[in-house]
């Protein structure tokens, strides 16, 4: 062989010399080797093709699988969602149902009785109409007899209802459920147009803190002084449809209530019948300085809410319509009385007339000292009835009141100066009065102590 490989030939003897033939062989056995790594090589190739394939088939159907699942999450999914959003709308539906209703009704409301209306006096005034008045009890004083006929005549008016049921006004009140702390009682309120009724038809109560406030001062005097509730006394004036009147009463205290107006008036009456074992004397008079018959105003938007207006030249607040008139009395009448008694608080809101009120009886003050006051001070309103706002604060003061300021019991006191700031343009408060004296110094922590 040469060096190229090839095979070379012995021309003379013709025959392939052993080198030759070594050589060759050689040359088969590396061609074969070769020829089998190539086939291997080739095989191998395939192996790997075949794993591909069976791999992409593998992957291909596991994909499909996979997102055959995603396709079924997916659409549970959209159901879940779909009938979340159908509970939605059912529930919105339902809403506006309500609304629609409660237009509908407050609709009706306005066409059975719109006190907005040119008929308000008529509505007020013929009230009477249909039904027999109770006759007046005529006393010069309150005693222990005229207590007794009032309590008598207060169960007449339970016990024949439909002799005294004044037809016109009975579509206008609901009965409805109020609730506060561990007391609860039935008591009708006005469907609408009134503050007072809505807050206890909405939520049960009115004036949670303040009330919250007036029991814990009870509690106190009645601790202090060892006297059972229903030996202690409160003097309601302005007591509206009775929250303060029937509450305080359910813990047993003796309640003296005063209320000018008809329609309140009617109410309370009604009020009393669901809860005839109170110890509530109603008195369907306002209080002033002199026995008279005045005029009595209503807010339109706020029926309960009344002023009386004595003057007849006089003007009563521009927020206020005029219904027709009250009969009003003196609380002098009944300070015989009550000097007798033990008299814990007097709760007073009477739209501006409340130095007039006090005025009226103004020993319980001077010389008995009622120890608790709860009275709404609003100045714009106490000069229409010619009070002079800080000249009633220094009488208060003048007879050793103070004027706490967040409870009966608050070591931090407001100044007379600071209460006219805190009712400038028109404002009003809620002012707690307290008889300094009434209170030991060792028990003035009693605010971070409250019994309730």
């Amino acid at each position: 062989m040469d060096t190229e490989g090839k095979i070379i030939i012995d021309k003379k003897s013709k025959k392939l010399r052993r080198k030759d033939i070594i050589e060759i062989t050689e040359l088969i056995e590396r061609n074969y080797d070769d020829q089998n790594k190539k086939l291997y090589f080739f095989i191998f190739i395939i192996l790997l093709m075949n794993l591909g394939i069976v791999y992409y088939i593998y992957i291909n159907k596991k994909g499909q699988k996979d997102k055959t699942i995603d396709k079924k999450i997916k659409n549970d999914d959209i159901q879940t969602e779909i009938k979340i959003k159908i509970l939605n709308l059912e529930e919105k539906i339902n809403l506006l149902e309500n609304k629609i209703n409660n237009l509908k009704s407050k609709v009706n409301e306005e066409n059975n009785f719109d006190v907005k209306s040119k008929n308000e006096e008529n509505i007020i005034n013929n009230i009477n109409m249909k039904s027999e008045e109770l006759p007046e009890i005529s006393f010069e004083k309150f005693d222990e007899n005229i207590f007794k006929e009032i309590k008598k005549q207060q169960m007449e008016f339970c016990n024949d209802q439909n002799k005294y049921i004044k037809f016109q006004f009975e579509k206008q009140i609901k009965l409805t459920k109020a609730s506060f702390l561990d007391k609860s009682f039935d008591m009708y309120v006005y469907k609408s147009h009134d503050v007072v009724s809505n807050y206890i038809s909405d939520g049960q109560n009115w004036e949670s803190t303040d009330t919250r406030n007036i029991i814990n001062a009870l509690n106190y005097y009645s601790s202090l002084k060892n006297i059972p509730n229903d030996n202690i006394y409160i003097i309601d004036i302005g007591a509206n449809v009775g929250w303060y009147t029937f509450f305080l009463a359910k813990y047993g205290y003796q309640i003296l209530s005063f209320e000018a107006s008809v329609l309140n008036n009617y109410i309370l009456k009604k009020n009393f019948c669901l809860n005839p074992n109170l110890n509530i004397i109603l008195i369907n008079k306002g209080l002033f300085t002199e026995e008279k018959k005045c005029d009595y105003y209503f807010q339109s938007d706020n029926i309960g809410n009344g002023m009386i207006q004595c003057d007849k030249n006089g003007t009563a607040s521009f927020e206020f319509t005029k219904s027709g008139e009250v009969y009003l009395t003196k609380l002098s009448n009944y300070v015989e009385f009550l000097s007798t008694k033990n008299v814990a608080l007097i709760k007073i809101d009477t739209e501006g007339s409340e130095g007039k009120a006090i005025e009226s009886g103004i020993e319980l003050i001077t010389n008995y000292h009622v120890p608790f006051i709860f009275l709404e001070f609003v100045p714009k309103f106490l000069v229409l009835h010619e009070t002079d706002p800080m000249k009633f604060l220094e009488m208060l003061e003048t007879n050793g009141y103070k004027f706490p300021k967040n409870n009966f019991f608050d070591n931090y006191y407001y100044t007379k100066q600071e209460i006219m700031e805190k009712t400038e343009n028109g404002k009003g408060i809620n002012l707690y009065i307290v008889y300094s004296n009434i209170i030991k110094s060792d028990e003035k922590n009693i605010t971070n102590k409250p019994y309730i």
